[in-house]
């Protein structure tokens, strides 16, 4: 089961070896979310690993080789590596087309809850829309690959995450029409005191824009447009011209950590295994990246269940994704110092090949996925 996009990659994966799969979804598809919608080539060789190789070309995306950074009026220019943008509409959809191609079976609109252990599997109650019965099946292994805050598993299970302290808020938008400030192909990134705000040209020419936001900033602005309009003030931005008439959505506390990553017949993916600030793309691979691993998991666990395999699990995600969000977590802690962050800019406009040289760590390839 799966409510993000690394569901339907794991769904593909699976199914196209031969495994049964059913992908449930809580919405209905194609669906707008909260997402900086960047691809890097960390994301790309997910892509590549799992035999999805040309998803993003096929779709269109638009081709990303520049990051501007702003901060306090000032701006810093890098290069970005072999980056993509594509909406989360468009590739979530391609996805699951994939994965209904490779044979898997989709049901949107549809919640599920992990129920208690069975012989040789794991109950799942599945709720249907429109007030249909409650339908109950067996599953010989379930992926929760269901965002920050899901329902699948208990608040109370030791799987479940919980957010850290002083947790930024995540938000964003669509603009369609902003007279065309922000050009295409370069990742647009205003850092402010107290948030930031990334803004990137889909491939259908829309604005798409993904922020985070300190709590305090959204409740003494006036609301989220208002913040994001602080933001890029703060650091020397254009606003766009439907700013502040924008729709805004928010997301939970974005930094967490689930407890475990893995439990009798269930394994966690992606963002409901633990998340942090991402930045140019690294959300996107963090996800993909377990979706394109988990496959061999799952086809070894058709057999006896054993905790050795969930440790493994573990280890592998440690891996994959939770020792990359380590440098995130450190460059998001430093935009939270004025002082640290004004240190960091001057070094940059002096000696760029600085913070190059973190943009090119942040966008390259994982060896695990390099030799997937």
């Amino acid at each position: 089961m799966g409510q993000e996009l690394l569901g339907g990659l794991a769904a593909f994966d699976c199914a196209r070896r031969g495994l049964r799969v059913l992908l449930v979804e809580k919405r209905s598809f194609p669906r707008w979310k909260v997402c900086g919608c960047c691809f890097n080539a960390n994301a790309i060789a997910a892509l590549t690993a799992a035999g999805l190789p040309n998803l993003l070309r096929y779709q269109g995306a638009v081709p990303l080789d520049q990051l501007r950074l702003g901060w306090s009026g000032k701006t810093l220019n890098l290069g970005l590596p072999g980056g993509w943008a594509l909406s989360r509409e468009t590739f979530d959809q391609a996805l699951v087309n994939a994965a209904e191609a490779a044979g898997a079976t989709l049901r949107f609109q549809t919640g599920a809850v992990l129920e208690e252990m069975s012989k040789g599997g794991r109950m799942v109650r599945l709720r249907p829309p429109g007030g249909a019965p409650v339908e109950r099946i067996k599953a010989g292994v379930v992926l929760v690959a269901a965002g920050l805050q899901h329902q699948v598993l208990s608040p109370s299970h030791a799987a479940s995450s919980s957010s850290k302290p002083g947790s930024r808020l995540g938000a964003g938008c669509l603009i369609h029409e902003d007279g065309g400030l922000y050009e295409s192909g370069v990742i647009h990134m205003a850092i402010g005191r107290s948030g930031y705000v990334g803004l990137v040209r889909r491939e259908d020419g829309a604005l798409n824009m993904a922020a985070a936001f300190d709590r305090a900033l959204l409740k003494t602005s006036g609301g989220v447009a208002r913040a994001a309009e602080v933001v890029l003030t703060q650091a020397g931005f254009a606003l766009p011209r439907l700013l502040e008439s924008s729709r805004w959505q928010l997301t939970p506390a974005l930094t967490r950590r689930a407890g475990l990553f893995a439990g009798h017949r269930f394994l966690l993916l992606g963002d409901a295994t633990g998340y942090v600030e991402p930045f140019t793309g690294e959300g996107m691979a963090w996800a993909l990246a377990a979706g394109a691993a988990v496959a061999p998991f799952v086809e070894e666990a058709q057999g006896e269940w054993s905790t050795d395999l969930e440790r493994r699990w573990q280890r592998r995600l440690v891996d994959l994704t939770i020792s990359r969000q380590r440098l995130c977590s450190v460059l998001s802690t430093l935009l939270r110092q004025p002082l640290a962050t004004k240190a960091a800019f001057s070094i940059g406009c002096q000696w760029p090949a600085i913070p190059q040289r973190v943009i090119s760590s942040l966008n390259q390839v994982s060896p695990l996925m390099a030799s997937s």
